[in-house]
């Protein structure tokens, strides 16, 4: 069973005359902007990063166009990202692209273009169409599979434990971290990759996972928002994945939020689903770092906190 089948599964203004109601002409077009930055990893091609951020680019030129937040309004965060994808896949017109750092370590983009307004009407409507549809392949999927878990492969989850830093026992708690199963675009879930995530955190020091979220003190949501296999010739194919990580704590405040952003290229001799497997292995495992960061800081401030209320209610003799 192939891996994209389930992962790749306006406003306007009028102006009056003082005098007299004047018609206004309507804009042929939509100018829009956006910029993005992304690190240049020794190991990858230039051009495979120049793509990558180019893509991030555009699609922050699409997503803060103000004419897009009737739509907004009207989806979550993910639909809504299906349907800037949708725009700057088919509907940017006349783009131009600036570089504005490129030092070696780092490549930022400037992306500049056109969005005609009659094609952001036609592209609510495809991806209002495209979202029933999916919802409708996701529930005959889920009568054909009554066990989801089948369709994704195994991974072997970590034991529960308290790992120590190296330098001896740690006088600040260990987090302790509950995982939500994976979430898909095509609303299907899975509890083995999020295994992943917890094999990468439990690499981490001071963290404890724990199998309920009363336990936790902080919860991990998982998404796989776009995995998209094209063509590039009759050698060689372009995956692009997108995922998101979500911390929140005890009290359900979201605290960060990470997205990653990949391309990669392989050869069609290459399995699609082992491409894919790996790729999401290393966006969980980068988006996963800066959620430590954030638990790391957290906890140590608690921590902290809580060492000096104790030493101030019973001081030392």
């Amino acid at each position: 069973m192939h891996w994209n089948k389930f992962i790749l599964a306006p406003l306007w203004c009028f102006c009056c005359g003082s005098i007299q109601a004047q018609e206004v002409a309507l804009p042929s077009s939509l100018e829009v902007y956006g910029n993005a930055c992304d690190k240049i990893s020794k190991d990858e091609p230039k051009s495979s990063v120049r793509v990558r951020v180019t893509d991030m680019a555009s699609y922050a030129a699409a997503e803060n166009m103000p004419e897009l937040a009737q739509y907004r309004k009207q989806l979550n965060d993910h639909d809504f990202s299906i349907l800037i994808y949708n725009l700057i896949d088919n509907y940017l017109d006349d783009i131009t692209v600036k570089t504005l750092v490129e030092d070696g370590r780092e490549l930022c983009v400037e992306v500049r273009g056109k969005i005609k307004p009659e094609n952001m009407q036609i592209a609510w409507s495809e991806t209002q169409e495209e979202l029933k549809h999916r919802a409708e392949i996701a529930q005959m999927e889920a009568n054909a599979h009554p066990n989801p878990q089948e369709l994704y492969p195994k991974v072997d989850a970590p034991t529960p434990k308290m790992l120590i830093q190296p330098n001896g026992i740690s006088d600040t708690p260990p987090a302790k971290l509950y995982f939500e199963p994976t979430r898909f675009y095509n609303n299907t879930r899975s509890n083995n990759f999020a295994k992943v995530l917890k094999q990468i955190f439990a690499d981490m020091p001071n963290i404890q996972i724990v199998d309920t979220p009363r336990e936790a003190d902080y919860t991990i949501y998982s998404d796989v928002l776009r995995a998209k296999v094209d063509p590039i010739n009759d050698h060689n194919n372009r995956l692009q994945m997108v995922v998101s990580l979500e911390l929140r704590n005890a009290e359900n405040h979201i605290l960060i939020t990470e997205h990653q952003n990949r391309f990669v290229l392989f050869s069609t001799e290459e399995n699609e689903q082992d491409v894919a497997f790996r790729l999401l292995k290393k966006l969980f495992k980068n988006a996963a770092k800066l959620l430590y960061k954030k638990i790391e800081r957290d906890n140590n401030r608690d921590a902290s906190k809580e060492r000096a209320q104790s030493e101030f209610i019973t001081p030392n003799p």
